[in-house]
């Protein structure tokens, strides 16, 4: 049995209902906590619930903390009883009327989307950010996850039920997501998809060994050992990753993006903070991260 207690920070609480994945990612650093099969968390929903109202950094409330479920384990696998449990806390979660945040690379079915639809509290309350890496390698870089079409025909269902959903480029991954990123935003346009979001990959010496053995990423790892020293990190006390920088210009993938008439953001709280509008308290003028798109100035001189 795992336990893994939710936390909270930068205005986001990570919530795990489903500790671990069966995805095998290359890139995953799941690994890095040995979380390769996916189990229900032994920590109760409840108990999740109380942790969240506990902790001094948790708002709760329509205007509070966004809660993101799937930090620690994809939260739609195949096996339906942990399909179950997530939907399960879900439905709980939304009780506390805070915005809903759901990462998956997992797909939904017609139903299942309406079965979201009817936990809100309120409309527009649950976003999923469906997670694409690649479309041409998808079986040799995630072959246990499912597969592009198939998590695009689950944006489809979503906004069939009128939730909201984006196209999460979770990792952008140099040399591989740059060079479908065209064809990755004409399939987000059919949808009818307005915004993607851009997301770092993370590596660390123990995933560059493992990558350096596979064909496809080994390019990456290369890139990766030349890193900036000044790299973002992430980091807890089971492990360290760096951000491997989006070398790609910044502005042409702005450019492309609006090209195709969608909205490109450099981390999923811009994508939030927009939606939701909000000031992005944490990361606006954060060069990095902040476009400049106008909603945090327009926030600031109501």
């Amino acid at each position: 049995m795992i336990t893994i207690r939710p936390d909270a920070a930068i205005g986001i609480a990570a919530v795990s209902p489903i500790c671990g994945c069966s995805g095998k990612c290359a890139y995953c650093y799941l690994d890095i906590k040995d979380l390769k099969h996916p189990q229900i968390n032994a920590l109760s929903v409840d108990d999740a619930i109380s942790d969240l109202l506990q902790n001094d950094q948790f708002l709760q409330g329509r205007e509070g903390t966004f809660i993101c479920v799937g930090a620690w384990g994809e939260i739609f696998p195949k096996a339906s009883d942990l399909r179950e449990e997530s939907f399960r806390w879900i439905r709980q979660l939304a009780k506390l009327e805070n915005p809903i945040v759901l990462i998956t690379k997992g797909a939904l079915t017609e139903q299942e989307a309406f079965q979201l639809k009817s936990m809100q509290i309120y409309e527009h309350q649950i976003v999923v950010l469906v997670s694409v890496s690649t479309l041409s390698f998808w079986k040799s870089i995630e072959p246990g996850t499912a597969s592009p079409a198939s998590r695009f025909q689950t944006i489809s269902n979503l906004k069939n039920q009128d939730i909201e959903s984006c196209v999460f480029l979770n990792p952008f991954i140099n040399g591989i997501t740059n060079l479908e990123y065209r064809q990755i935003l004409e399939e987000t346009r059919q949808r009818g998809i307005k915004h993607i979001i851009l997301s770092p990959l993370y590596l660390n010496d123990i995933l560059c060994e493992k990558l350096q053995k596979h064909p496809i990423m080994r390019p990456v790892i290369e890139k990766y050992k030349h890193q900036d020293a000044n790299a973002s990190y992430m980091k807890n006390q089971d492990f360290e990753v760096k951000e491997d920088t989006i070398t790609v210009d910044h502005q042409e993938l702005l450019r492309e993006a609006e090209h195709f008439g969608i909205s490109c953001w450099f981390h999923y709280s811009c994508f939030l903070c927009n939606y939701y509008q909000r000031k992005n308290i944490y990361f606006y003028q954060r060069a990095d991260i902040c476009m400049d798109c106008g909603n945090c100035v327009k926030l600031q001189n109501r």
